[in-house]
């Protein structure tokens, strides 16, 4: 469905062609936020409605929130920067009785209560806190009937907001949309279009994807990806795109749209990447592990990559320091540096 002009609520600027994304949000972007914003939507479709942060928060309160919550339990949370995720919940009963005791509900701290909950409405509510993405369920059956009697505000209805507020923040990372910092969020994507802009036609948007032309003359395009770190990077090979595995250093503490600039301006001087991204280099000069190099290009590529630095000061072999410049010339060549890469077998 295409809206008249209005903010995008992605990026708060004014767009034209403005389209809807329900899931059950029903909010408007622009066509160039549209495809970012509605996979980061849809990593959390699981979530239910009811798992929701309480409005009363900050988005600062939230962040102290959920820095609380993820810095319990030490091993824990080197459990889950081993595994490259964010925190997402207590891992056995112990820590589920930790995380209640946390939150400081007064009352709801209390291990037994003496309203009775159907076994049956127990199992329903652990169901769909395991089909959210709660990792561990709990086992002990008053715990389980407490969480089930906190969730449906027996206690209050402050508590179960809370306790909603928290069940959010371990499923949801502050990297996707629902959990964004509104205006940080915004200001990175009006950056993201402003370098966009600046680059002119070596970067645009395309199909729902970021295409960007690298200063080797490479084509590379970059779509939006349902698992970290949310972006897939290919580049064009003939007709065809071979994928490139870019995983920015920090990116998960970054906001989303930097990083879809830090890589943007990496694909744009390919040239001078590929010394610091060794995947980046075996797509664009052929690899390093003895495969034999057929491509035409490529070839040429390295061997101007590839001179020698005593080439270009020592003129005693005066034949091979002319056919190198030759070579330089022929191309015009103007590279910083090169690399020691060594031959291919």
């Amino acid at each position: 469905m295409t809206l008249n002009r209005k903010h995008c609520d992605s990026c708060h600027l004014i767009q034209p062609d403005m389209k809807i994304i329900k899931k059950g949000l029903n909010i408007s972007v622009c066509s160039n936020c549209y495809h970012w914003v509605r996979s980061s939507i849809a990593r959390r479709r699981k979530i239910p409605r009811w798992i929701r942060p309480c409005e009363s928060f900050s988005h600062a309160e939230l962040s102290q929130l959920r820095l609380e919550h993820a810095t319990q339990n030490r091993q824990h949370r080197m459990l889950y920067h081993a595994i490259s995720r964010h925190y997402s919940g207590p891992l056995s009963d112990q820590e589920w009785n930790q995380a209640l005791s946390h939150l400081k509900l007064g009352q709801s701290n209390f291990r037994h209560s003496r309203t009775s909950i159907p076994s049956e409405s127990i199992e329903s509510k652990m169901t769909q806190l395991n089909r959210a993405g709660i990792l561990s369920i709990p086992e002990e059956s008053s715990l389980r009937s407490h969480i089930v009697l906190l969730a449906e505000g027996h206690f209050g209805a402050d508590a179960a907001r809370l306790f909603a507020t928290v069940l959010f923040l371990w499923l949801t990372p502050e990297d996707d949309y629902i959990a964004r910092d509104p205006i940080p969020w915004a200001k990175s994507f009006q950056l993201l279009f402003e370098v966009i802009d600046d680059l002119g036609d070596r970067a645009y948007f395309v199909h729902g994807a970021i295409e960007v032309v690298g200063s080797s003359g490479h084509i590379y395009r970059i779509q939006p990806k349902s698992g970290r770190p949310y972006f897939h990077v290919a580049g064009q090979v003939g007709e065809q795109y071979q994928h490139i595995c870019i995983d920015p250093v920090g990116a998960s503490n970054v906001i989303f749209g930097d990083v879809l600039v830090t890589l943007i301006l990496s694909l744009y001087d390919d040239q001078t990447s590929a010394r610091h991204i060794d995947t980046l280099a075996r797509y664009l000069f052929g690899g390093r592990r003895g495969r034999r190099i057929t491509d035409v290009q490529q070839l040429w590529r390295r061997a101007l990559g590839n001179m020698p630095r005593e080439l270009r000061t020592n003129r005693q072999d005066s034949a091979i320091s002319t056919t190198m410049e030759y070579i330089i010339d022929r191309f015009q060549t103007n590279l910083a540096d090169w690399s020691d890469e060594g031959d291919e077998a």
